[in-house]
């Protein structure tokens, strides 16, 4: 029953949103593309293959998301647990580097081998390729110590100024941002009017949301403290398109989109 109110209500934001477009006669912008983990709808996600293949698109910046392993290495994996081809899995953070990459990843997408990638080795193809680097912080809570590894491995591998950090956890996003206020970072949000909206304006914290939760409102709303609207996950034309009329500045895709 929650689940049904909660369609409804996305399906109505959606429906009087357009309608606000429309009856106001709002020119479309022409936002950045982030490609979700990497060159995902054609590649498996999250691998130093997709990363490759989404360096050498017309993508502005490259997503992904990084656990710390057992023995301290950041690595990229969207869950908790790594899953390979012969339906067995590890978790990341009770796992060594040199276990999680005994085996090969599980593949549905093509016949490639593919194991585990490590942070460093996105961050060079990032640079390698001219992108953003889009790095969502996956673990629950970063204390200060893990915050300036991760710096630490960005500063030797690419450029803090071609990066931005996302997360859920706020407190998390805080601690990056109060570590160094230049880099770039970007709170992450799936709740229509999340509380932390209004801190992230005070603190000057851009967000990132899913797209059912941008309104034009919120977007206005940012772009009048001179922040950043990104929001995810867009593989629909008619969604890109309507977000563009919205003026919001990121999208995150699974897809190439032709214009």
């Amino acid at each position: 029953m929650v689940k049904k109110i909660i369609v409804w209500i996305i399906i109505i934001i959606v429906l009087a949103t357009t309608i606000f477009l429309l009856i106001n006669n709002i020119d479309k912008s022409e936002p950045l593309y982030t490609a979700h983990q990497g060159y995902s709808s054609k590649y498996p996600g999250n691998t130093a293959l997709a990363f490759e293949k989404a360096a050498d698109m017309p993508f502005c910046g490259i997503e992904t998301d990084i656990r710390e392993t057992g023995d301290g290495i950041f690595v990229c994996n969207h869950d908790k647990e790594v899953l390979y081809y012969d339906g067995t899995k590890r978790v990341v953070k009770e796992s060594t580097y040199a276990e999680l990459v005994e085996k090969t990843l599980k593949n549905d997408v093509t016949d490639d081998e593919i194991y585990l990638c490590r942070f460093d080795e996105y961050l060079k193809i990032c640079k390698n390729g001219g992108k953003i680097a889009v790095v969502e912080l996956k673990d629950d809570s970063l204390n200060d110590e893990q915050i300036v590894r991760i710096f630490q491995i960005v500063d030797e591998y690419y450029d803090r100024d071609h990066c931005i950090f996302i997360g859920f956890d706020f407190e998390s996003i805080c601690r990056v941002h109060n570590y160094d206020q230049n880099v770039k970072v970007q709170y992450l949000s799936n709740k229509p009017g999340d509380k932390n909206f209004d801190k992230c304006l005070d603190l000057g914290i851009s967000i990132d949301v899913l797209f059912a939760i941008c309104t034009p409102t919120l977007v206005k709303k940012f772009h009048n403290k001179g922040l950043i609207v990104q929001v995810w996950t867009v593989d629909s034309k008619i969604v890109r398109n309507f977000l563009r009329r919205m003026k919001v500045d990121m999208i995150t895709s699974n897809v190439f989109y032709e214009n």
